[in-house]
């Protein structure tokens, strides 16, 4: 592991691999996985292929194989480690200077020594360089796919259709059905990778000397392009989740990022939307339109958010509900 660490690509999978193994899913060590694996989280699907060796084929960002070596060394780790592998391997990578300038030097240097071992090393950081622009656009697409994905396109259909909850299937066993609809839905891990690239991308920025350029939304501030594609996509998000534009309604920034945050987190409390339903005999037990657990999760939402000096009196039941129900699917 620490062999890897000092290679830039080595770093980038090391991360790679700690974030596979904190998701507790089985692991196939010839499997390809793609940034949503490891960024979003394995799906039940994947999750199945990586058991079977079956080969899922869908669209997916810059699939690769992780050495296997490596990723059975960082498996077979103390979990509680994790954070500090991620921050060796950061560490690691924010030593190299990957950017054009210093490649064509690398290149005049060879040029003018004709030597092999400068041959070398100018064709090792240029394949360096190139794997790790290709990782960055596909972070970007990862972030263009997420960003214009319709939050409400798994409960809308339903919330006409009352006959929907009466399944016997549901009724017969709500636990299985709430794994079942569970595993369709973007995991609370999801929240956590999220912080960890938040490290990675102005890092893999940096040692790229990526231009920046200024934005019209803050012509202030000069962005990077994952920041504007970020930027450009949050206008987006924010009308998905409050359509009406009732909730968001005179609140900064900070106070919509946080009351985004705090529905997210609730809609992902399977614990206890599997023991609502449980006690109160639900049909359905995932967070859904009318039932009794978003009802609950309502009361704890504006509860929360009184914590932060966030006032919600205004907003109407409905208007939150449709809040909770698009957060699950961030």
């Amino acid at each position: 592991m620490l062999n890897h660490s000092y290679h830039p690509l080595g770093a980038q999978a090391l991360i790679e691999a700690v974030l596979l193994c904190h998701e507790g899913s089985v692991l196939s060590t010839t499997a390809t996985y793609d940034l949503t694996d490891i960024w979003l989280g394995l799906d039940e699907d994947k999750r199945f292929s990586a058991e079977t060796k079956v080969d899922i084929n869908d669209t997916r960002v810059l699939p690769h194989t992780i050495d296997h070596k490596l990723l059975t060394a960082v498996a077979n780790l103390d979990r509680r480690l994790e954070s500090a592998l991620i921050a060796l391997a950061l560490k690691q990578l924010r030593q190299h200077n990957l950017s054009e300038i210093a490649i064509d030097e690398l290149r005049l240097k060879y040029e003018a020594s004709y030597r092999n071992q400068d041959h070398q090393h100018y064709v090792q950081q240029k394949k360096c360089r190139t794997m790790l622009v290709r990782y960055q656009r596909g972070i970007i697409e990862l972030f263009e796919n997420l960003l214009t994905a319709d939050l409400s396109q798994k409960f809308a259909d339903t919330i006409d259709n009352d006959d929907s909850i009466d399944k016997p299937q549901s009724l017969l066993n709500p636990l299985e059905n709430t794994r079942s609809r569970l595993s369709r839905s973007p995991s609370i891990l999801a929240l956590r990778q999220a912080l960890q690239l938040q490290q990675l991308l102005p890092i893999l920025s940096a040692i790229l000397n990526d231009t920046q350029v200024q934005s019209h939304l803050h012509p202030q501030y000069p962005y990077y392009q994952w920041q504007q594609v970020l930027y450009a996509g949050t206008d987006d998000i924010y009308a998905q989740l409050d359509p009406s534009g009732q909730v968001f309604d005179g609140f900064d920034a900070v106070a919509k990022t946080m009351l985004t945050l705090l529905a997210y987190r609730l809609s992902k409390d399977a614990k206890g939307q599997i023991i609502s339903a449980l006690d109160s005999e639900l049909h359905s037990s995932v967070l859904s339109y009318n039932s009794v657990s978003v009802a609950h999760y309502l009361v704890d939402l504006r509860r929360h958010a009184r914590l932060l000096d966030i006032d919600l009196a205004a907003a109407s039941e409905a208007n939150l509900q449709w809040l909770l129900l698009t957060a699950q699917n961030l």
